[in-house]
């Protein structure tokens, strides 16, 4: 049985407007969510508007955690075992120039489901997929070897639960997740000093997308 939500994170903030989602589902046996919504901006912190600010913490944070408790208390009364799939992404495992909110947003997410998914191990799978770059619209189809397709990510996303805590969607992902908490156990700014220039790269190719996009749209 599917039935369609809508909702927007970004003007819904408090817990009586998410527990509204699970009381309007309550005829389906629901036994899985995957809270995958979120919002990016990389743009240097002084240049984001406070109203981008507080959107993507809504989104990235205020929602992924009302509806990880929502969910949870639902399903530690099912008899069968259920699961919670949060997204992440590599911008939480270091500090991200460049992209510091949204970054900081994603550390958030697998902090809480790691801590929450070993509270309720005996109840459910909480799972953290933590991808690199994905070819969609939040990074503006940015290409490149680094990148996984859309079809190639979604798969994986099932792939380690009731097995892992957090997985990713390629080798070279899980290398990157691999590498990068060691490195910052031996200096944290290396991972800086490296994600810089390229922070400023992407800025760049982005700005370049937007100016096109809105001369079409003039």
């Amino acid at each position: 049985k599917t039935k369609t939500y809508k909702f927007d994170f970004t003007k819904n903030s408090g817990y009586k407007s998410y527990l509204k989602i699970s009381e309007d589902l309550k005829d389906l046996d629901i036994s899985m969510i995957i809270n995958c919504a979120g919002i990016e901006d990389m743009r240097p912190i002084l240049t984001l508007e406070e109203e981008v600010m507080e959107n993507i913490t809504l989104t990235n944070v205020n929602g992924l955690s009302l509806l990880t408790l929502i969910f949870a208390k639902r399903f530690a009364k099912r008899d069968q075992r259920s699961a919670i799939i949060n997204v992440s992404s590599h911008a939480g495992y270091a500090p991200l120039p460049g992209n510091a909110q949204y970054g900081a947003t994603k550390a958030f997410i697998r902090s809480l489901t790691k801590a929450v998914g070993y509270e309720l191990r005996d109840k459910l799978d909480m799972l953290c997929f933590s991808p690199g770059y994905v070819c969609t619209g939040l990074c503006y189809y940015r290409k490149g070897f680094e990148v996984v397709s859309p079809d190639d990510c979604g798969p994986c996303i099932f792939r380690d639960l009731g097995y892992d805590t957090e997985n990713q969607p390629s080798t070279l992902h899980e290398f990157i997740a691999f590498i990068v908490p060691p490195i910052l156990l031996v200096n944290e700014n290396i991972p800086n000093l490296i994600l810089e220039p390229l922070t400023k790269d992407e800025f760049k190719r982005m700005e370049e997308i937007r100016s096109k996009e809105n001369k079409k749209d003039s």
